[in-house]
């Protein structure tokens, strides 16, 4: 392996390692209010309404069907 392998390889290591480790592992636990606050989450209301046209046939049984 020559020198520019080796180093790609060593900085292909580093950044797997760096990537693996978390930034803040002891970060604090937030309540639910402040993190409400800071995402600042929204509710939608979607109101939707549908007509349409029906047309209702009434039927009837006479004997003769029978």
């Amino acid at each position: 392996m020559g020198k520019i392998a080796k180093s790609l390889c060593a900085v292909a290591l580093a950044l797997v390692l760096l990537c693996a480790v978390p930034a803040r592992a002891s970060a604090e636990t937030m309540d639910t209010r402040t993190l409400a606050m800071i995402n600042k989450p929204g509710v939608v209301m979607m109101y939707t309404e549908y007509t349409a046209d029906m047309t209702w046939y009434e039927f009837t049984v006479d004997e003769a069907i029978l």
